[in-house]
C-alpha cells in the first residue's frame, strides 16, 4: 500500500509529507510522558522526573510573576532575585518529579541546593536549557545568516557591541 502524500500549503512542488511523519494527537499527549531517573547524590539515591509541558510551564511563571523573556526567546529570570529564584526552581522540581511525590513544603525542607538540581533537570528535559540557548544565539553570530545583524528591542546593533 502506498503511503498517501500530503503537501504544505503554498509549497506542494517543495515540501511532499506523507502521513507516516504527520504528528498524531498521541504523540502530543505523550509529550510529557518521558521519565528519567537522576541521581541526588547527597541521598545517594534517584528520583523520576518528567518533563514539563509548555501550559505547566507558563502556569509556574504566572504564579511567580515578573518573568520577562530575553532576545533568544527564552525566560529572562533577571529581575526575580535569590529568594525569587529559588522559589521558583521549588514549583519546577514540584510540577516535575514524580517520584517520590512530594509537597511544595517537602521540597522546601530539603537541603540547599537539591531542589534546583532537580529543576535543571526538568527543564533539560523541557527544552529549556543552556544547550538549545547555544543553538538559537548560533544561528545570530553566523555572518550573513537571517537575523545575525537584527538590532535588538532597544535599537542596539549587535555588532558593534553597544548595548
Amino acid at each position: 500500500m502506498e503511503a498517501k502524500v500530503f503537501y504544505a500549503p503554498g509549497t506542494e512542488a517543495e515540501a511532499p509529507l506523507t502521513s507516516k511523519r504527520m504528528m498524531t494527537r498521541s504523540d502530543v499527549i505523550l509529550g510529557t510522558g518521558k521519565r528519567d531517573e537522576l541521581r541526588i547524590d547527597h541521598y545517594e539515591k534517584v528520583v523520576v522526573v518528567r518533563p514539563l509541558s509548555e501550559g505547566e510551564i507558563c502556569a509556574i511563571f504566572d504564579q511567580v510573576g515578573g518573568i520577562g523573556v530575553d532576545r533568544d526567546g527564552f525566560p529572562d529570570t533577571s529581575s526575580l532575585g535569590f529568594t525569587g529564584h529559588l522559589g521558583l526552581l521549588r514549583l519546577i522540581a514540584r510540577g516535575g518529579l514524580v517520584e517520590p511525590e512530594l509537597s511544595l513544603e517537602e521540597i522546601e525542607a530539603m537541603p540547599f541546593g537539591i531542589p534546583g538540581e532537580i529543576a535543571r533537570r526538568i527543564l533539560e528535559l523541557s527544552g529549556l536549557h543552556q544547550d538549545a540557548r547555544e543553538v538559537v544565539r548560533s544561528f545570530r553570530q553566523e555572518p550573513g545568516s537571517p537575523g545575525a545583524e537584527v538590532p535588538d528591542e532597544l535599537g542596539n546593533d549587535p555588532e558593534d557591541g553597544a548595548g
